[in-house]
């Protein structure tokens, strides 16, 4: 394999800033956009379809992103994608109807799904492999900060009008443009590459046949439980416990903390010490017991302690899935990160669809079958890693 030439820390400091500003920004708007929507005119029908469009967007339009790094390099697509958002975001805050609304998230989930694989293809191009984990560690932690951030800034915005979260997301999205632009050097030529294509519904093929396929699969899965739970725990909240906003706002701050300071602190290490595969799936049992606890917790206080193991659970399963998925591709960095860009964003369109249609059967349904759903995601990356067929590298370790 060709050595990778590595970029001062600083870089990937510089790097993990602009991700956390467009996490800030994108979670600006939560606490808004259902207000803002219903003072255009908008029926619970439209704010749905403004959540599925943006997904949907970067399902569709990841890959061809990722692809799209590998050839014209990670900076312009990652320029792009926080341009994107910065303008997209500045047309919903002038936004007249519910019509011009819509155009604007979509339009918006088209360029903004530049970013997430051009940002993580530019972490694989810059790291080694001992350090690669620990990198996609600190990247998890700066969208987990930014996302925790935004809606407390778009609440304390939100009296100042209904657009002025939109206009400041806005802003920062252009901001964190013009910071990769100013300090962010080019990496896509560190690293050579062999027969990049534009990309596009064959690639799906390719990484279905592929050595990382059962990454793809994973990511699939922790998107679907992961959004499952989130879609429905303010409901869950109500119905079993009787909980209001600030039983919400506390469980959402445990998730969001849990995470921020495992990826932070811990993750990296882990993997370091045990290699990426044994991480892998310490995460997906802890996030499957965290499920099944939610879904059995007698007390708030037990619904709390099981929300906690849920999210350490999601903290431990994403970056070392992603280190694993860039050290045993065999298709290019920005369209291996764009496709499993893809993976999440199809798990995050049916898994909120599948949460809402269970929960009215039983309540504790959505929960249910994220646990079932991460414990047979677990099953078939045992019996993969088990298969003589060497597809797969072994699991290395870092502690040396």
């Amino acid at each position: 394999a060709p050595e990778v030439t590595t970029i001062p820390r600083r870089q990937l400091f510089l790097l993990f800033a602009t991700v956390f500003l467009m996490m800030l920004g994108f979670g600006v708007i939560i606490p808004v956009l259902p207000f803002f929507a219903r003072d255009l005119g908008a029926s619970p029908f439209h704010l749905g379809l403004m959540v599925s469009v943006w997904a949907l967007a970067q399902l569709l339009c990841a890959p061809l992103w990722g692809a799209f790094s590998d050839r014209a390099g990670r900076k312009p697509a990652l320029m792009l994608g926080l341009g994107g958002f910065g303008v997209t975001f500045l047309l919903m805050g002038m936004a007249r109807s519910v019509e011009a609304l819509l155009f604007a998230r979509a339009l918006g989930g088209v360029l903004s799904a530049a970013c997430i694989p051009a940002a993580t293809a530019y972490v694989a191009d810059v790291t080694d492999e001992k350090d690669r984990g620990q990198a996609m560690a600190f990247m998890g932690a700066a969208f987990t900060t930014g996302f925790i951030v935004g809606p407390a800034l778009g609440g304390l915005l939100a009296p100042l009008g209904v657009r002025v979260p939109f206009l400041v997301a806005g802003a920062l999205g252009l901001a964190a443009g013009l910071q990769a632009h100013v300090i962010l050097p080019e990496t896509r030529k560190l690293v050579p590459l062999a027969g990049t294509r534009a990309g596009g519904p064959g690639d799906l093929l390719l990484a279905a046949r592929s050595p990382g396929a059962v990454f793809f699969g994973l990511a699939f899965a922790n998107a679907f439980a992961a959004s499952s739970m989130f879609t429905m725990l303010s409901f869950f909240l109500m119905d079993r416990f009787g909980g209001g906003t600030a039983e919400a706002g506390v469980t959402f701050t445990l998730l969001g903390v849990t995470i921020t300071v495992l990826q932070s602190l811990v993750v990296g290490r882990a993997i370091r010490r045990a290699g990426e595969f044994p991480v892998i799936q310490a995460g997906l049992v802890l996030a499957a017991l965290g499920y099944l606890g939610i879904a059995l917790a007698p007390s708030l206080g037990a619904f709390f302690g099981a929300v906690i193991l849920a999210s350490a659970g999601m903290a431990f399963t994403k970056p070392p899935l992603i280190a694993a998925l860039s050290r045993v591709t065999t298709l290019p960095q920005g369209a291996t990160m764009g496709l499993l860009a893809s993976a999440d964003s199809l798990g995050r369109v049916v898994g909120p669809l599948w949460a809402g249609f269970i929960f009215g059967s039983t309540i504790a349904g959505p929960y249910y079958s994220a646990a079932a759903m991460l414990l047979v995601g677990l099953g078939a990356f045992r019996l993969f890693l088990a298969a003589p067929s060497g597809k797969i590298p072994p699991a290395v370790t870092y502690n040396t």
